[in-house]
């Protein structure tokens, strides 16, 4: 697996003459490369992207994503649907990227991005033509 910094950094060198649209679609499909290495099965996207579209749009939504995020991770790993190894990796990957993941609103709850739902869409479902 290629360093998450080296994708990044690629990343935003091949972004700067792109608009946003491209922008955000060349970020979420950088982030369904990496999730989708873990060993995370379908079941918990679906979940994840269920439960987080509720917070999202302009709704004032009292739940942390990050949170909720965690708290779904927790269930799956207490069901023995992801191991404990896997589920590490994803922890680690979405602290890492928790700003582009979950950014904070202004009252400091933490919020799904356009991004993340839709990365979360395309490990759930697959992808949007």
């Amino acid at each position: 697996m290629e360093a998450v910094g080296v994708v990044v950094s690629k990343l935003f060198q091949e972004i700067g003459s792109l608009n946003l649209e491209e922008v955000h679609e060349k970020v979420a499909g950088a982030l369904v490369e990496r999730l989708s290495e873990l060993d995370v099965p379908k079941e918990f996207w679906r979940e994840v992207y269920s439960l987080l579209i509720g917070t999202y749009a302009d709704r004032e939504a009292l739940l942390d994503a990050r949170n909720l995020f965690n708290h779904v991770l927790d269930d799956f790993v207490e069901r023995g649907l992801i191991d404990l190894e896997s589920a590490l990796k994803l922890r680690i990957f979405v602290e890492y990227f928790e700003h582009v993941l979950f950014p904070r609103r202004q009252d400091c709850v933490r919020v799904p991005s356009v991004t993340a739902l839709e990365a979360f869409f395309i490990l759930a479902y697959g992808e949007v033509d």
